[in-house]
């Protein structure tokens, strides 16, 4: 399956170096539901009702305003790729290999090749026959006026205004400022394939866009257009056989509200605490509150529908196209193609779960050693989230005349977890573990809550929502919070631990700014996580024993400061953590 893989990759890093990375690793979008779609044509939501269960349905398409009159359904049934130009001389391998090396603003942005050009100042006009001069080169501007026309054709015309543009796709983080060349907005599979096919035929790079919590922006690449799945895409439907069905379009916000509305609190979903995050989270892991019980988010996938680079509509699944399944459970964050809809598998939880939380307070770094060595090893399943916030707290006292102020810096650690059982066995499971012995009686508190309640509480304490609800989760207006955020993030193997020294340097890094953060999550071999085998998925970090998260976030002025410590983060901390985040950046990124 390897070598499979290598010959994939090798063919898909070729055809999506046309640049289709979207938000937070994933491949997809956040988007509010279309209603009108009965008399289009959409292959892949035959006989489907895409409203979300209880939440009623998203945004209605206003054809009239947004495509200048009616739209013609008589739509027929022939192949998605009939506006596509065979012998067009775009994407050519001196192109590809333009891309690859990062002129064309790849995964890695900019560095290392020329600088991307700003979107034009003025919108460019969709016209159905652009003027283009046939004795010069094509511009990028030249290329878009052609895509747009296409586009037009197929009644996508793009937003192409500047205001309306980030009107139409915000971001969570504030350090992202670029533009893309245009976003269109589609409402079916089909759609996005027309899309597709429109931008690839003339030389126009794409790029979806979700649910914005885009930590490095890169669903508004200013050499790009933004395929935003964000509003007529979100639909989630919980079929008879307990699966979801999911648009391509919806964050998880929208997931875990619904899958909980419509099922009425029986089934929950395996993903990352964040509900701003894209669907296409899963794609490249997804560690969250149920991981060390059920797996990966990846572990949940059941099939896709994929869009590829030349609009191409592929049904993905362990038996259809079997090595881009694989290819896609943890190791397509952003890599294989645009996905319009997910089938995943829900899990069965109890209606009763325990919460818990205390702080460490005393031999911090000790106690990190000891996660990393023994309770990660030891800690049985049951405790489906364990996660370690590294904390520090300074305070300040007056010197004595002539003398500078005292300042003490005190670390601690909170401990916060989910037990899948009830109050009355989290004592003796807190003992099995080896974490009974650090728990400190006047910071500790548990209490009964569901799966759902639990999700809330973990995106509160994150600044991931302000809702107090289920259905409130899938209020985007609460995921974009104005703020700037820089991290990074590794994996801690059994065969490369973190050493005494190492902790203490990330205390100290931590300590270095009162906006910083660190988290730890704890997998570990008991894990449902190291249950599969690494060669099974692509996802590369099978055994780890912990995912460290790091960085900053702020909401002052002093963005370059505040930048300048991120990005310098893993220096800072010691030759021991630059070597690992280092590493780890190049091989994959942590959830």
């Amino acid at each position: 399956m390897t070598a499979d893989y290598v010959t994939l990759a090798s063919y898909l890093a070729r055809s999506f170096a046309a640049g289709l990375i979207g938000d937070h690793g994933g491949f997809v979008a956040a988007a509010k539901k279309k209603e009108n779609n009965k008399n289009k044509n959409n292959n892949n939501n035959k006989n489907k009702n895409n409203n979300k269960g209880g939440g009623g349905g998203g945004k209605k398409k206003d054809d009239n305003k947004n495509k200048g009159g009616g739209k013609n359904n008589n739509n027929n049934n022939n192949n998605n790729n009939n506006n596509k130009n065979p012998t067009d001389a775009v994407f050519n391998d001196a192109f590809f290999s333009n891309v690859i090396e990062g002129t064309a603003g790849t995964a890695g942005g900019t560095a290392g090749g020329t600088a991307s050009p700003q979107p034009p100042d003025t919108p460019i006009e969709t016209i159905n026959a652009p003027v283009i001069d046939p004795s010069k080169p094509l511009s990028l501007e030249d290329k878009m006026k052609l895509a747009a026309a296409c586009l037009s054709a197929k009644e996508l015309p793009p937003i192409t205004n500047p205001t309306e543009m980030k009107a139409a796709v915000p971001l969570w983080n504030n350090l992202n400022t670029t533009l893309p060349l245009g976003v269109v907005q589609p409402s079916t599979t089909q759609e996005v394939s027309d899309a597709i096919s429109c931008l690839y035929s003339n030389g126009v790079r794409a790029v979806p866009y979700s649910g914005g919590c885009s930590l490095m922006g890169m669903s508004v690449l200013p050499t790009s257009v933004t395929v935003d799945l964000s509003l007529f895409m979100n639909g989630v439907t919980l079929n008879q056989d307990s699966s979801l069905t999911v648009q391509g379009g919806a964050t998880l916000g929208d997931i875990y509200s619904s899958t909980f509305e419509q099922s009425k609190g029986i089934y929950s979903v395996v993903g990352a605490s964040c509900p701003a995050l894209g669907v296409g989270q899963m794609l490249g892991g997804g560690i969250g509150s149920l991981t060390r019980m059920f797996g990966l988010a990846c572990d949940q996938l059941l099939g896709l529908t994929m869009v590829q680079y030349d609009g191409q509509i592929l049904k993905v699944t362990p038996t259809d196209n079997p090595d881009l399944f694989w290819a896609s459970c943890g190791g397509g964050g952003g890599n294989f193609g645009i996905v319009s809809e997910y089938v995943i598998k829900t899990v069965n939880v109890p209606p009763s779960l325990t919460s818990f939380d205390f702080s460490v307070t005393n031999n911090v770094v000790s106690f990190m050693m000891d996660v990393q060595d023994k309770i990660a090893v030891d800690a049985d399943p049951l405790f489906s989230k364990l996660q370690m916030t590294l904390q520090n707290t300074t305070t300040k006292t007056k010197g004595e005349k002539g003398q500078k102020e005292n300042v003490k810096v005190a670390l601690s650690v909170d401990v916060r977890g989910l037990y899948l059982g009830p109050e009355a066995g989290l004592a003796a499971a807190l003992k099995d573990s080896g974490l009974a012995s650090y728990v400190e009686p006047r910071s500790a508190r548990s209490r009964t809550v569901n799966w759902v309640d639990f999700v809330i509480e973990q995106a509160r304490s994150s600044n991931c929502t302000k809702a107090n609800d289920a259905a409130g989760l899938a209020d985007r207006k609460l995921t974009n919070f104005g703020q700037d955020v820089s991290m990074n993030s590794f994996y801690v193997l059994p065969s490369n631990p973190m050493s005494a020294s190492g902790w203490e340097d990330l205390f100290k890094w931590k300590a270095s700014g009162k906006d910083t953060f660190v988290e730890v999550d704890v997998l570990g071999p008991k894990s449902k996580v190291a249950a599969v085998a690494t060669p099974d998925t692509a996802y590369a970090f099978r055994p780890a024993l912990l995912a460290v998260q790091f960085g900053t976030a702020w909401r002052n002025e002093k963005k370059n400061d505040r930048m300048n410590l991120a990005l310098s983060s893993a220096g800072t901390v010691g030759i021991e953590l630059d070597r690992r985040a280092l590493i780890a950046s190049s091989l994959h990124r942590a959830p």
